[in-house]
């Protein structure tokens, strides 16, 4: 069995597919003790990325692994990780004796998205003992998804992205305010409903200018990060507001202010769902253009300023900066739309100096929109980052602070940013 193969995968795939064994090895706890899957778990652990003492993180991740939550977790993976699970479901369906796995392993196989040919071959695979195993995994030959399993998230996908306004076609990437001749660069990242907004990465700058030197390089990063549907569909408030019962209570009262009007709650919710893919992929790009400057100047310090989905772009270009073992500076976090999971936050605080989140409990926004579609989880932007507590840290605590105080509203950060930084930050 393969194990080292693992390394190749991202952290966080890494974990997935140990909480999805944890997760299939407890329902039949004898057969796991058994000296084959008990030092395949264990093999795969060890060349994983998790750290001493995470194991228990797994454990307790597959407590709240349902079924329905494990098939999102399952289409969430990358295709190349979905092939190294069926492999290893392969080597267990080969290897015991026990109708539970077997049965459960036949199942999640069938779920996974590629050609039945390539299933095939990893089957033959391992009744082989071919153990090369990459050429198989990373065979791109054949790339047709199987549509009769995913027909419903195809379409549901399809159909929010022919409704939402947002394109791919603006001009994006990073953007230079101004420049400097230190080795200091501040790079600000917009959230949600800010496609292409470049004019506001100018007042930015003076916002952060307690916490900056007029004589560092000040730059922009620009991506599809949506429109205001309000804006596009007619003359209405700002979206902002709309989620804000403070200003139309008499319009919120007895509505979750989600459900304001069919049509701009789905228009609203099919931008978000464009963006937040869009800030999962646009990652890329400022993790090459960060990767750039470290082979150019080793001595550069980077700091990254996000809002909204902003963040959580920075987020996921944190986890590619992880697996380049690439060291930044400070981040700062102002109503984050990103995931609060304590093991992915443990890993990749070690990347930055220090991390900052502001969150504010009076986000309509985040409190309904996001939650709603990420399964009433809660983001960093309404409350702290958790991360794991250990004796030996080799980094830094996150600073978490709570500015209800000043914000009451997703889209008030950035106006009052003197204020936060002065009050909570300087």
């Amino acid at each position: 069995m393969n194990s080292e193969f693992i390394k190749k995968l991202p952290f966080f795939e890494q974990r997935d597919i140990l909480a999805i064994l944890v997760n299939l090895f407890s329902l039949d706890k004898e057969s796991f003790r058994s000296e084959n899957f008990n030092s395949l778990y264990y093999n795969l652990l060890y060349y994983s990325d998790v750290e001493d003492g995470d194991e228990q993180q797994i454990v307790i991740q597959e407590e709240y692994l349902k079924p329905y939550y494990e098939d999102i977790v399952i289409e969430e993976l990358s295709i190349v990780a979905q092939k190294y699970l069926n492999y290893i479901f392969e080597y267990i369906i080969q290897n015991t004796k026990s109708d539970i796995f077997i049965m459960k392993s036949s199942k999640i196989i069938s779920s996974f998205r590629f050609d039945i040919k390539i299933k095939d071959d990893l089957k033959e695979s391992v009744a082989s003992k071919n153990m090369d195993i990459e050429s198989i995994i990373f065979n791109d030959s054949i790339k047709k998804v199987d549509k009769q399993v995913n027909i419903f998230t195809d379409t549901k996908n399809m159909i929010f992205k022919n409704l939402a306004f947002s394109s791919t076609d603006g001009d994006y990437g990073i953007k230079t305010i101004s420049k400097g001749d230190t080795n200091t660069i501040h790079i600000f990242i917009n959230g949600f409903t800010n496609d292409s907004k470049t004019d506001t990465f100018s007042i930015w700058k003076e916002k952060v200018s307690l916490i900056s030197n007029e004589d560092d390089t000040f730059l922009g990063y620009a991506w599809a990060s949506g429109k205001d549907p309000t804006s596009e569909i007619m003359k209405l408030p700002d979206l902002n507001d709309l989620m804000n019962p403070t200003k139309y209570i008499s319009l919120m009262k007895g509505f979750n202010p989600f459900a304001i009007g069919g049509v701009l709650a789905v228009q609203v919710l099919a931008e978000w769902k464009q963006a937040k893919i869009h800030s999962q992929e646009y990652c890329d790009g400022l993790s090459q253009f960060i990767q750039k400057q470290h082979h150019e100047n080793k001595e550069i310090q980077i700091n990254l300023y996000g809002h909204s989905l902003g963040a959580n772009l920075i987020y996921h270009t944190l986890e590619n900066l992880y697996h380049r073992n690439i060291k930044i500076n400070n981040i700062y976090l102002f109503g984050g739309a990103s995931s609060n999971d304590k093991l992915n936050w443990t890993h990749i605080q070690k990347v930055c100096t220090q991390i900052y989140n502001f969150y504010s409990e009076n986000d309509f926004i985040l409190k309904y929109l996001y939650r709603t579609t990420e399964l009433a989880e809660c983001p960093i932007g309404l409350e702290k980052i958790n991360v794991e507590k250990r004796i030996k840290q080799n980094s830094n605590d996150i600073k978490n602070y709570n500015v209800s105080n000043i914000v009451k509203g997703h889209s008030e950060y950035l106006k009052n940013l003197n204020r936060i930084l002065m009050e909570h930050y300087c």
